[in-house]
């Protein structure tokens, strides 16, 4: 079936020209990051509507997958509902974007001794120590030390739905205000993506690097896992190669 064709949406005045104004201060840039953040959200919101199930996360969440003896049994034993049907006991974990398992109040439930049930080898306390990401991953719990490997990108852009576990990310945003540390801010991009690669995204995700009126790209090269993340070509923040992007990718998930 053949892709509807999504016209490029008009991007109103004030946003590009505050956008342009902010990214336009050389060479030492704005005082403040944070200065960009409301005009990059405004233009970038332009393409990627909440009405289109597009949602824009600032200062986003990315957690390493976590891999304990709860998952690998359920991975073996196959599930009866436990895990995947989590997200109708799970509740959202204070101050993160992540899904925690068994914080309700109620008591995680608990196979009846003597019974068949599959559940019986289950490591319910591996379980309680274990998160679910908005990306379905597994990841450890606060008390599981899971600020280990966290990374905070500037924007995430997810195609999203009520569920708090079935994001799928569509591009990451880490903006600087000047390039006096480029080469750490580009380690920190690929970074991202090398994260994300083991999440639910789209195929060759894209990463944008903003550091002020100067945009760098990159991108993971394959759907894999080990997908590798690579520098593309570079554009002037504000012109139609960035919007091009933008808009192919909200037009490809629309």
């Amino acid at each position: 079936m053949a892709q509807p064709q999504i016209p490029m949406p008009h991007v109103d005045q004030w946003v590009t020209g505050r956008v342009r104004n902010v990214v336009s201060i050389v060479p030492r840039g704005i005082r403040f990051e944070a200065s960009m953040y409301g005009p990059l959200l405004s233009y970038l919101a332009t393409f990627f509507p909440a009405h289109r199930r597009f949602m824009i996360k600032p200062q986003a969440i990315l957690r390493p997958k976590y891999i304990g003896d709860f998952m690998s049994d359920i991975a073996e034993q196959g599930s009866d509902g436990s895990v995947s049907d989590r997200s109708d006991r799970a509740e959202m974990e204070e101050g993160g974007d992540d899904v925690s398992v068994n914080e309700s109040e109620d008591e995680p439930r608990e196979p009846d001794i003597g019974s068949d049930s599959e559940d019986e080898d289950v490591d319910w306390d591996d379980a309680r120590d274990t998160s679910f990401d908005s990306y379905g991953d597994p990841t450890p719990s606060r008390d599981e030390g899971s600020a280990q490997g966290i990374r905070f990108p500037d924007f995430l852009i997810v195609k999203a739905t009520e569920s708090l576990t079935d994001d799928t990310i569509l591009i990451i945003v880490e903006v600087k205000r000047d390039s006096r540390s480029l080469p750490s801010s580009r380690r920190q991009i690929q970074q991202y993506l090398q994260l994300a690669a083991t999440k639910r995204r789209v195929r060759f995700l894209q990463g944008f690097l903003i550091v002020g009126d100067v945009t760098e790209s990159y991108y993971l090269n394959s759907e894999h896992r080990d997908a590798v993340a690579v520098r593309g070509p570079s554009f002037v923040t504000t012109n139609l190669a960035l919007k091009a992007r933008l808009h192919q990718v909200a037009a490809q998930n629309w």
